[in-house]
């Protein structure tokens, strides 16, 4: 759904840059990784393109990327395991980019690390040059990790990078250093400058204990998790996995949600069509078992916003557009023995998105979810957040200010509407 930055301009973004706040401890080391079951997916983020430089500050590190510096990136696993390996990505990258050095630990608190961080390899080397468009992943790293626990990944970029792959929307915060490489370092003092994104970094795996299987989110801002609390990993899945790991369901959940991502339309600022990023955020990902699907309110809302940059093009999708998207991806995961469960849209009355015609499209495309033509099942987060008495609108305890997007208190409550037997 409609997205917010910092110093937002018409149809342009920025890059959100915050205090760093302290991350708990709650991982460690392992002295070997001991475990057998195949990998899996921990954690995720969907890789997008640094927005062109007329719709955002070129001087923000968004766009103009890193230069002997290195970033380092705190993200929250979904299940654990006796090791784990890294995805680096660059994927929208303009040219090669080259990797000095990699590791992975613990935080502590701000960008301090509660012991010396382990090394990541590339098939023995400490570096990696990956292709433009390309991706790299580390040799396994011995780091004994528990599902719901925090890791620290810090990466060296020695040359220009140019404008970034990136997750424009981590809800945590990420720390850029000065020159040099801080890499190996525990303390956090060189690490001076921090934004709200993740760079270069798509996705933690394990090694689990037993076999595990994974979930899939896919969908817009509230799969990413836009309007939970900074540093605080209260994403509705987060709270789903918190609910699997208490149910002794083995089940990672990997979040590819993109704030302002659209089932039909590609944006300059929020990535690719849905359709187009199901083969690197969903088909590519190891031992998926389920997708949740939660996307379509930007296809109906983007018509209420300016027809230029970020939001362009803005005709709103019918009811029918969006149902067929909905059949294209059914009928693409079915195909590779995946289960996919249907989201309802959420309630938006009082926000910019709004109006009579909308809400008539909103109302079709969450009675086909609920009728079962053609998902393996239904979550009605409609249903979870809406106000009773105003059922256009969310209930007032849940809403996040705009009317739009849900507090940690409504991500909480759709993370509980989820059947887990519904995930198989």
């Amino acid at each position: 759904m409609l997205v917010t930055f910092s110093r937002l301009r018409a149809g342009a973004i920025s890059l959100l840059f915050l205090t760093p706040l302290a991350a708990p401890l709650a991982t460690a080391p392992a002295a070997h990784a001991g475990a057998s079951a195949p990998w899996v997916g921990s954690w995720t983020a969907s890789a997008t393109a640094a927005p062109p430089p007329e719709l955002l500050d070129p001087g923000q590190p968004l766009v103009k990327g890193f230069k002997d510096q290195t970033v380092r990136e705190i993200v929250h696993t979904s299940v654990g395991g006796g090791a784990v390996r890294l995805h680096i990505t660059n994927a929208h990258g303009q040219h090669d980019l080259k990797v000095g050095h990699v590791t992975v630990g613990v935080p502590k608190g701000e960008a301090e690390l509660a012991a010396a961080p382990l090394e990541a390899t590339f098939r023995g080397a400490r570096g990696v040059v990956i292709p433009k468009g390309g991706e790299a992943v580390t040799d396994p790293v011995p780091l004994r990790t528990a599902g719901g626990a925090d890791l620290a990944v810090s990466i060296y970029l020695p040359e220009d990078t140019g404008p970034t792959t990136n997750h424009s929307l981590a809800n945590q915060i990420t720390y850029f250093s000065g020159t040099g490489d801080f890499a190996a370092q525990a303390g956090g003092q060189a690490f001076t400058d921090s934004g709200g994104n993740w760079f270069f970094l798509s996705g933690v795996d394990v090694r689990p204990d037993r076999a595990t299987r994974a979930v899939v989110a896919f969908g817009d801002d509230l799969t990413d998790g836009f309007g939970a609390d900074f540093n605080a990993d209260d994403r509705w899945t987060d709270r789903l996995a918190a609910r699997l790991r208490g149910a002794e369901r083995p089940a990672a959940v990997l979040n590819e949600g993109v704030a302002g991502n659209r089932l039909l339309h590609d944006s300059p600022c929020f990535g690719a069509n849905a359709l187009a990023r199901l083969r690197p955020d969903v088909l590519a990902q190891a031992r998926v078992k389920a997708v949740i699907l939660h996307e379509g309110m930007n296809d109906i809302g983007f018509g209420r916003m300016p027809d230029q940059g970020c939001f362009a093009p803005n005709r709103p999708a019918t009811a029918a557009e969006i149902i067929g998207r909905y059949r294209q991806i059914i009928a693409r995961l079915h195909a590779r023995g995946v289960r996919v469960i249907g989201a309802t849209l959420t309630p938006i009355a009082g926000s910019p998105f709004f109006s009579a015609a909308g809400e008539e499209t909103r109302q079709k495309v969450n009675a086909w979810i609920r009728s079962g033509h053609a998902f393996d099942g239904h979550v009605d987060f409609d249903r979870a957040v809406r106000d009773p008495q105003h059922p256009q609108s969310l209930l007032e305890a849940y809403d996040w200010g705009d009317h739009l997007h849900p507090n940690a208190a409504g991500y909480q409550a759709m993370g509980d509407a989820v059947d887990l037997r519904l995930l198989g």
